[in-house]
């Protein structure tokens, strides 16, 4: 009898057996956590951890909160917690995330001041654990990386990303640049500090300047103080962002006065041993005979003494195409301002748009993979990311996170 019974529960589990192995797991759904405050909570994996809002029906949105990971894959978030956490030990219960890349993810969290532990996986990739306003660990991973970065250039920023927190503290604002993993900068000395010191306080943070700019008007009229303060900061290229004329209304005019004026300008730099660079900025896609007015500055200024930057965003929102200009004209692109546009914007030919406009890299309109690829080849030297938005040290994290994700 005993021997009929263990037969019985040995077919059992081969039955048990057969039914599971039909269950075929296409892959994950979601994640389902208890929260204690639905708000904070939300607020803490929108704002923090950068996960797409998904929206939740209309019954559910005070006690539901909804977010897109992956494509099919969610996190749920249930209102209602009233037991503590107990399993918020990262060598115990957690749930884990891909990153692209964990420094500018520790630098990011640095900022906020928030507590996290990073460690080296047994692959030579990072992880980092950071905790949510109830106690679950989040596990950051990097994937193993076998290809080389697409973007090879050190790490630049346009100095104008910060024009909200030098005048609150030059040094401290020296130091966040640092922290986030910049080595090079484009820009001058902010007002309170000579471009001495400054180059001096640039200096001592492992930073460099390369590239600076000027107003056209102080430009056209005496560019020896540009040129003195360029090589003060070390700096081998000059930038200027705009010519003056009537909002949306740039002209053949302005664009004939600009060429006689850059070529002066431009000789000047180079007889000191500068390159002069003028920085697109949208306005210049007024329609000239087969091209645009900008086709016409760069075809009738001198190669030799006048070479150009291209802002990735401000090109978009004039109508132009990235990649096509690079090809175009090759080797005068010289340095490049690393910004996007945010999708459904339809620019025009003003050079200007609001702030909240300028999204992290990688989130906008610009296929990046294409437009680094290009430049890498026609010869760009110096890239910078620039962002305009009022929240730089949420995107900038972001953005250099995209960046170091893009592989040959």
């Amino acid at each position: 009898m005993k021997k009929i019974k263990l037969n019985l529960f040995i077919l059992s589990l081969l039955a048990l057996n057969t039914v599971f192995s039909q269950i075929a797991i296409n892959g994950y759904n979601h994640v389902a956590l208890a929260v204690k405050d639905i708000k904070e909570s939300t607020k803490f994996y929108r704002d923090v951890i950068g996960l797409e809002v998904v929206e939740v029906p209309e019954n559910l949105k005070a006690i539901r909160s909804w977010f897109k990971i992956a494509d099919g894959q969610e996190l749920h978030l249930l209102a209602g917690r009233t037991f503590p956490v107990t399993n918020n030990d990262p060598n115990l219960a957690h749930f884990a995330l891909t990153i692209p890349n964990a420094d500018p993810i520790e630098a990011y969290l640095k900022t906020l001041k928030m507590p996290y532990l990073r460690q080296k996986r047994f692959d030579g990739a990072y992880q980092i654990y950071v905790t949510d306003p109830d106690g679950y660990f989040i596990e950051l991973n990097e994937p193993k990386a076998n290809r080389k970065p697409l973007l090879k250039s050190a790490w630049g920023v346009q100095t104008y990303t910060f024009r909200n927190m030098f005048p609150k503290g030059i040094l401290s604002t020296l130091d966040t640049i640092k922290a986030l993993g910049f080595t090079e900068i484009e820009g001058g000395n902010p007002k309170g500090l000579s471009p001495e010191d400054f180059r001096k306080e640039c200096d001592k943070r492992g930073i460099s300047i390369p590239s600076t700019g000027g107003g056209y008007e102080e430009l056209a009229k005496d560019p020896s103080v540009v040129i003195k303060n360029a090589k003060t900061f070390g700096a081998k290229y000059v930038m200027c962002a705009w010519i003056p004329h009537k909002k949306g209304e740039f002209n053949l005019e302005n664009a004939k006065k600009a060429v006689e004026d850059f070529n002066r300008i431009g000789k000047a730099m180079a007889e000191n041993g500068l390159t002069f660079c003028y920085h697109a900025h949208g306005y210049e896609f007024q329609k000239y005979g087969d091209g645009t007015l900008l086709d016409y500055i760069i075809e009738n200024t001198t190669p030799a003494y006048v070479s150009f930057e291209m802002d990735v965003l401000w090109i978009t929102h004039g109508g132009g195409n990235p990649e096509e200009l690079l090809r175009k004209y090759g080797n005068r692109w010289k340095l490049m301002h690393v910004k996007d546009l945010k999708k459904g914007i339809k620019g025009d030919l003003t050079g200007g748009t609001p702030a909240e406009n300028d999204v992290p890299v990688g989130e906008g309109q610009s296929n990046w993979a294409k437009i680094i690829e290009i430049a890498n080849e026609v010869g760009v030297k110096h890239f910078f990311i620039e962002d305009e938005s009022n929240q730089e040290l949420i995107n900038i994290p972001k953005s250099m996170g995209y960046l170091k994700s893009l592989k040959e």
